[in-house]
């Protein structure tokens, strides 16, 4: 039997998030090296405690919530997990996380880290707990620019902070339509950044900064706004039900299209077509 009491996972992509929780000591974990790439682990809650072996000597560490670990999967791992722990868990892929490293001309190389500081990562983190909550609601795109700001964080920190070579800041009027057209026919986000990058012809990373500085929004901000807007016309001018509104707008369910809406709006969609 399970000890985790909460094991929940996304993939965008080939990276993965995960949180693994448990109410008590798991023991002694020993896993292989793999060519997965790299895990980062950031310690959600509690005070948690382990014990890694390397090269034969124990170590113990302990996590306060918002501590980070950093290991490469390559690495046979041997560690005993001695209390409960809350981690959220994201497998990075080593071909991802050399985007950054290679506009900096640098080695996409991360350092093994234990129980480590970080000012960033806790941020990012929290912001994908409501994610991995609620899987049906989420989009692709969402978790897809998340991981990428982690790895782009991670790689600045540990190469040398800024790049040394940043592309132009704006997308041109061609790579801005492109971008507007492939994200408009995905309105449910299950596309991946890289696939609207790769059509503009640039790396993840400058075309996130470039579509910012062009639209003042991210990809997913974009998104959501044209969902809204779409949904504003049909509410206005068709007598669909909010059910069949939301489906048309690529929202999860009624309960999504109605969240999303009132946040966005500070009505319901019921509310808004009335006064509409």
């Amino acid at each position: 039997m399970s000890v985790l009491t909460r094991n929940e996972r996304l993939q965008a992509g080939r990276a993965v998030v995960m949180r693994k929780t448990s109410r008590r000591a798991m023991g002694r974990v020993e896993t292989a090296g793999c060519h997965r790439g790299t895990l980062l682990g950031i310690a959600l809650s509690g005070i948690h405690r382990r014990s890694i072996v390397v090269g034969g000597r124990e170590r113990s560490y302990d996590f306060c919530p918002g501590k980070i670990y950093l290991r490469d999967f390559a690495e046979p791992y041997l560690a005993n997990l001695l209390t409960s722990f809350d981690f959220l868990l994201v497998e990075i892929p080593h071909d991802e996380t050399g985007d950054e490293a290679r506009e900096a001309r640098r080695l996409p190389t991360l350092p093994q880290l234990q129980a480590e500081a970080d000012p960033v990562l806790p941020h990012l983190a929290a912001a994908l707990l409501p994610a991995l909550a609620e899987p049906r609601a989420t989009a692709t795109l969402f978790i897809d620019q998340i991981v990428l700001a982690m790895q782009t964080h991670l790689t600045r920190s540990f190469h040398g902070g800024q790049p040394a070579f940043r592309p132009r800041a704006f997308l041109s009027h061609a790579q801005e339509a492109r971008a507007k057209e492939l994200l408009a026919a995905h309105l449910d986000g299950d596309v991946l950044v890289g696939e609207v990058a790769a059509a503009c012809g640039m790396s993840r990373s400058s075309f996130m900064r470039g579509f910012r500085a062009t639209t003042g929004t991210s990809p997913m901000q974009w998104l959501t706004g044209l969902r809204i807007d779409k949904a504003k016309a049909l509410l206005a001018g068709s007598s669909l039900s909010l059910a069949e509104i939301g489906a048309h707008c690529g929202f999860a369910d009624q309960s999504h299209f109605t969240r999303v809406f009132s946040a966005r709006t500070g009505t319901s969609p019921g509310a808004w077509r009335r006064s509409a």
